[in-house]
């Protein structure tokens, strides 16, 4: 004989899904914004230019190799491509690459800043040698029409300004969407006293370490820091998939079906190349929850209020 112990996903009483408050907030979209967002198409569209006897500066793209010395001892050195300024590299590294011309090689010491990512090395220095290869600068193309049609077949710039103003539009539309439904999650977890058990919330923490690439000397610094993030992901999981199966709103081959028939529609392809490609990405059982909570949410939000707010 012997006795098998098991841990069962918990059954859910939820004696209470509407009648709650939520606000719906969707910030304007200004003209900084789309200026912004047109910024980021020409930077995607820029050239890099070889800069020549003047040394680099922010924003500037540099070709280095840096070669730790131990002991006396150069080591063996790596290549390293950044834009200084973005954040790359060390700011002690970038200080020091920006006194150099290209072509030139230092011996030097850089300290880590104090907030480093890398606990082991915050506050230390390190003697490395630095070679500075080449510089180059960021050519932004013309903001004119002829870029406008290059970017998305537009005929001029206003209509290109139009079209991104629309898309950050609906882009500001589903982030206030999916605070509203953020907020009923919470609210409706707090009514129904959703509790997170300890063995979903280690599971989700282990799904989110490998997720994240997450060395294994830092997963215990990762596990509190992520603690409270999995345990809200497990009790949103746990009330939904509960709704879910007490209203029967599960996503059915039908709904996928139609799901992936408006997708190759929107590609001008056909469903089954749609669901080909799910299929070898692994992405269908994703799109079915997708589904499933959809209908959730469409079930449990005409049960609240939902004000319109102003930002």
């Amino acid at each position: 004989e012997f006795e098998l112990v098991v841990e069962v996903q918990p059954e859910l009483t939820l004696n209470r899904l509407g009648g709650f408050s939520l606000n719906r907030t969707v910030p304007p979209v200004t003209d900084d914004m789309v200026t912004e967002q047109i910024g980021r198409l020409r930077e995607q569209r820029s050239s890099w230019l070889p800069v020549e006897g003047a040394l680099p500066a922010p924003g500037q793209m540099v070709r280095v190799e840096v070669a730790p010395i131990e002991d006396g001892a150069v080591q063996e050195a790596q290549p390293y491509d950044l834009v200084l300024g973005d954040g790359q590299a060390i700011p002690a590294l970038e200080e020091r690459i920006m006194t150099l011309l290209p072509g030139q090689t230092v011996d030097t010491e850089v300290r880590f800043p104090d907030d480093h990512a890398d606990e082991s090395r915050r506050g230390k220095s390190r003697s490395v040698r630095l070679t500075l290869h080449e510089v180059k600068r960021q050519e932004l193309p013309t903001l004119d029409d002829a870029f406008a049609r290059e970017a998305g077949d537009f005929e001029t710039v206003a209509a290109l300004e139009t079209a991104v103003r629309t898309d950050l539009t609906a882009q500001a539309m589903r982030e206030a969407d999916a605070g509203v439904r953020e907020q009923l999650v919470q609210q409706l977890v707090e009514a129904n006293n959703v509790a997170a058990p300890p063995s979903l919330v280690d599971r989700m923490l282990h799904s989110l370490l490998h997720a994240y690439g997450v060395p294994h000397e830092k997963a215990e610094q990762f596990h509190a820091e992520f603690r409270p993030i999995a345990e809200a992901q497990v009790k949103r999981e746990l009330l939904l998939g509960s709704v879910a199966e007490r209203e029967k709103l599960h996503a059915t081959e039908a709904d996928l079906d139609a799901r992936i028939a408006r997708m190759a529609e929107q590609r001008k392809v056909t469903p089954a190349q749609i669901y080909t490609s799910l299929e070898q990405a692994k992405r269908l059982p994703e799109l079915t929850r997708s589904i499933t909570e959809e209908k959730v949410f469409g079930h449990l939000l005409p049960q609240s209020t939902v004000t319109e707010a102003t930002s």
